[in-house]
């Protein structure tokens, strides 16, 4: 099998289920992929085919990405559209998930900056205790149910993203986003192009592109952090963002970036399907 297969996993109703390299795609096909998918969500993925990310914890967890794609499925052949679909998925996978032991959430601090904390959480425990469709990370600005002390932001990593590589682009990624919404920047919810989601996708995609750039990109946004954090979002501390921001673009010069394209936006769906609330990857 060539990348990103690694083997097939079962075939149910005509449906046959691959487990994927995650990181791979997102690296080099779409770095909106996230634990799981069909066809209809990503045209990259053959028709007749699910991927489930390896790395997403093993038969328990594959065996529930399987009952949500089922259900969506189905639901997508009697006509419902992709959100609605999506929904129906997400409440027959919390369904089964419903029996599990209740554990701990949070494991460690992986590291702080300025007032934000970054944890490793279980991201098995998010989906069954909080919200069905926690994936890969999160933060305060877009998910009520993680609540920092006053003052603080935290950011959560789902500890099933077992590459240090990959935990960092999505930590990136997370940084990014809670820096453009702390700015006042909406999520941008279904939207591929512009938003706080949108930008962070993009800045992720760059350092997925060019590894070389990831500290670079993660220290400045630790830095516009603390500039919201000790001078606040006034016009001042606009200005210096926008500063420190021009400096950096200076600095790099984008030369190893020429041969980097943005993504071309197309009728692809993130997983999340609550438009109650503002949720990402």
């Amino acid at each position: 099998m060539k990348k990103p297969y690694i083997k097939k996993y079962k075939e149910v109703d005509g449906l046959i289920f691959y487990i994927v390299d995650g990181n791979y795609i997102r690296n080099f096909i779409d770095d909106q992929f996230t634990d799981f998918a069909l066809h209809e969500r990503f045209h990259f993925i053959p028709c007749g085919q699910a991927w489930i990310d390896r790395q997403t914890g093993g038969k328990k967890e594959y065996n529930y990405f399987v009952t949500n794609i089922l259900a969506e499925r189905k639901a997508l052949k009697s006509g419902q559209d992709i959100w609605q679909a999506g929904d129906v998925g997400s409440v027959a996978e919390k369904k089964a998930r419903r029996f599990e032991i209740k554990k701990p959430i949070k494991i460690k601090i992986l590291y702080k900056y300025a007032n934000i904390i970054i944890w490793l959480v279980r991201g098995a425990q998010v989906r069954l205790q909080k919200d069905v469709n926690f994936t890969q990370g999160g933060h305060d600005r877009v998910y009520s149910y993680i609540k920092p002390k006053k003052g603080q932001g935290e950011i959560w990593i789902d500890d099933e993203v077992p590459d240090p590589q990959d935990r960092e682009d999505i930590a990136l990624h997370e940084m990014h986003e809670r820096n453009d919404m702390e700015l006042g920047q909406s999520y941008g919810h279904g939207n591929r192009v512009t938003g706080a989601h949108a930008s962070a996708s993009f800045e992720e995609k760059l350092a997925r592109r060019n590894p070389e750039l990831l500290k670079s990109l993660v220290e400045k946004e630790k830095e516009i952090a603390r500039i919201i954090y000790e001078e606040g979002t006034g016009e001042s501390a606009r200005k210096h963002i926008k500063d420190l921001e021009k400096g950096w673009n200076r600095a790099i010069k984008f030369d190893i970036c020429r041969q980097y394209r943005r993504p071309k936006y197309g009728k692809r769906v993130h997983r999340h399907t609550d438009k109650s609330l503002a949720t990402i990857k």
